[in-house]
């Protein structure tokens, strides 16, 4: 195996173990590198500048269209996918993977169609599954899956469940990553060459025609996706679960946990919201009620105020909420 290009996953804790990785290199390390770190959509990265100041590789934000080159580290701008087709780099707003723009898992599947064994995806700290179904495809194309000692991750959920669900080829610590890329690194790296031919597009550029054509291989699930609050599909990527709705939200199976998590979170201040309002109306209610001599209708007014607090406590003991009630 020759290695032409690297591409790199990570989300929290990633900017340090970039740093140590990319430091950790030859300073001739002739395969491209491309790397997608989770930023915020209004974020300003300066990943190019930490990164530039770790090795003499030069270092930058990724161009649509701009080919690929070697002896050069390109990051992915907030706010993009960065894609790789026939040795360009293609910058595209699709629809978010896993709650993010960029994710991880659509340069993973570009790079593996394009350069099949002559590429390299790298999982580092972060939390989570993101890149997990990214390295299926790897592995299906010939590629190498490496990932962070999860012992040595700041946030080792992501390469755990990599290493869960892949047959991931290297689990290794920084140096030991740097040092065997070091080792597979074809010294005459030709990175705009692409070695396979890809499809057409990957998912995340896909329109809604394209992306009902691949209903007919999924399942239907029950679930609603958490940002559109359209139909999830189920797909299943080599016994790894994930999901994709009708306009292209992607999903791994632990990312759509954690947003249901904060969906039905949401769901529940706003029900406790709605009942410390009518509370305060009800409260309202029997005061007047009480002053204008109708004792009955303020005993009415009040019992709904004791089952509403009742409610409240339930809602709050769901959320972990200790302090009491609002009188």
């Amino acid at each position: 195996m020759r290695l032409e290009i690297v591409c790199i996953g990570t989300s929290a804790g990633g900017v340090e173990a970039l740093q140590k990785l990319i430091a950790a290199l030859p300073p001739d390390f002739a395969p491209a590198i491309l790397i997608v770190q989770h930023f915020p959509e209004s974020s300003t990265s300066v990943m190019p500048h930490i990164l530039g100041r770790a090795n003499q590789i030069p270092a930058k934000h990724a161009e649509s269209g701009e080919t690929i080159r070697a002896h050069q580290i390109y990051i992915a701008p907030p706010g993009k996918h960065m894609l790789v087709r026939d040795g360009h780099i293609l910058l595209v707003r699709g629809p978010k993977e896993n709650s993010s723009r960029p994710a991880i898992d659509p340069l993973f599947r570009c790079t593996a169609w394009c350069y099949g064994e002559h590429c390299a995806a790298v999982l580092l700290s972060g939390l989570l599954d993101d890149g997990t179904i990214g390295m299926v495809r790897i592995k299906r194309y010939g590629g190498l899956t490496i990932v962070q000692d999860p012992n040595e991750a700041s946030y080792p959920d992501m390469v755990r469940n990599a290493m869960a669900q892949v047959d991931v080829d290297h689990v290794l610590p920084l140096n030991g990553i740097a040092e065997l890329l070091a080792k597979l690194a074809n010294p005459a790296a030709n990175p705009s060459k692409c070695y396979l031919d890809p499809p057409d597009k990957d998912e995340s550029e896909m329109d809604s025609h394209e992306l009902k054509r691949l209903e007919h291989s999924t399942k239907v699930s029950a679930l609603t996706c958490p940002e559109c609050h359209g139909t999830l599909f189920e797909l299943d990527e080599e016994g790894v679960l994930h999901f994709r709705c009708r306009v292209g939200h992607a999903y791994s199976a632990e990312h759509l946990l954690e947003a249901q998590s904060d969906v039905l979170e949401a769901a529940i201040w706003t029900a406790m919201r709605s009942l410390e309002e009518n509370n305060d109306l009800l409260r309202r209610m029997s005061l007047r009620a009480k002053k204008g001599g109708r004792g009955k209708s303020a005993e009415f007014f009040e019992s709904k105020l004791r089952e509403n607090e009742s409610q409240i406590n339930v809602l709050r003991e769901a959320l972990g909420v200790g302090f009491a009630s609002v009188k």
